[in-house]
């Protein structure tokens, strides 16, 4: 990694099976496993802004990363810029949907902020769900983008004419994004559903048979068309909480 948060220049040699860094408080070991998170998911665990990834003197920074999937060997490259388009190369190919490098080599990140997916509300908890379904199922992910693609758009609609929006407008917004909506409802029940499972069996041999337990699925889209849920919005004067319709 080239100016990459904490460090100027740093190589890391990796092992096949397991590896343990061990550094004093500061000497950016999270840093090196951020850069991990980079190489394959193309963004930050901790945050949103690139820049902020980038050493606070320099203008850009590089992550580069190879190894050996199976029978083939792969490099990746993330190039960030202040003020710049961010580049992630697979193979020295430069993607142009940064969507189609998620799945590749997928990876889960724990830390102590994992905590807010308890102790905050749901929107922490849907963050963590659409990350760990999009690596494995590449329809999620595209109806995800899709979806929250046509809100953006719908609510600077509503943010621009205001009362004055034409309902043929808002309706086929509704119309397009009702799909969308119903394929991520789904495949977030059905993934509970299967991660329950393992959730329960974990934790009876974790606590000896001591604790039992299981995952529910909470959400106001459930058994609810999801036009009769918007309809039920925009008469109660509600056109902007969209969001409700996908929250956990």
């Amino acid at each position: 990694m080239y100016q990459f948060k904490k460090h100027k220049e740093l190589t890391l040699e990796m092992g096949n099976q397991f590896n343990c860094w061990l550094g004093a408080n500061g000497s950016g070991k999270t840093n090196a496993m951020d850069a991990i998170h980079y190489l394959c998911l193309t963004k930050s665990f901790f945050h949103h802004t690139d820049a902020l990834s980038i050493h606070h003197d320099c203008a850009e920074a590089s992550i580069r990363g190879w190894g050996v999937a199976g029978d083939y060997p792969f490099e990746i490259l993330v190039q960030l810029k202040r003020g710049g388009k961010k580049v992630v190369k697979y193979n020295e190919k430069e993607w142009e949907r940064l969507a189609d490098h998620i799945g590749k080599h997928p990876a889960v990140m724990i830390a102590p902020q994992d905590g807010v997916l308890i102790t905050e509300g749901s929107e922490e908890r849907r963050k963590w769900m659409d990350s760990m379904i999009s690596q494995v199922d590449k329809d999620y992910l595209h109806s995800l983008i899709r979806y929250h693609h046509l809100l953006t758009q719908r609510n600077a609609l509503l943010k621009q004419k205001g009362k004055s929006v034409a309902t043929e407008e808002l309706e086929s917004y509704d119309w397009m994004m009702k799909q969308p909506a119903e394929d991520i409802h789904t495949k977030r029940a059905d993934w509970l559903s299967a991660l329950t499972d393992h959730f329960t069996r974990l934790l009876t041999i974790i606590s000896n048979t001591a604790d039992q337990g299981e995952l529910e699925f909470v959400n106001d889209f459930t058994e609810i068309d999801f036009i009769e849920i918007i309809e039920n919005e925009i008469s109660a004067g509600r056109p902007c909480m969209y969001e409700k319709l996908l929250k956990l």
